[in-house]
């Protein structure tokens, strides 16, 4: 993976269960979270929400649709 320790924008790396392998330092500050707190959890449940402000069950997110991503 390329070094985005200077990059200016958060950036994390989730696989397609939504599990972060990957974060670098500007993402871990805007959310409030260390690396050691993010790396292995599900983003969905850690940090995803939906414009409702209600949590959705992971097979319902749009984002995680797995049906659009062949």
């Amino acid at each position: 993976l390329f070094r985005s320790n200077s990059l200016g924008e958060g950036l994390f790396v989730m696989n397609k269960d939504s599990i972060i392998s990957y974060i670098n330092p500007e993402a871990c500050k805007i959310l409030g979270y260390s690396k050691e707190e993010l790396i292995g959890k599900n983003a969905h449940s850690m940090i995803h929400a939906h414009h409702s402000h209600t949590a959705l069950p992971l097979e319902q997110c749009p984002i995680l649709d797995r049906k659009s991503t062949r």
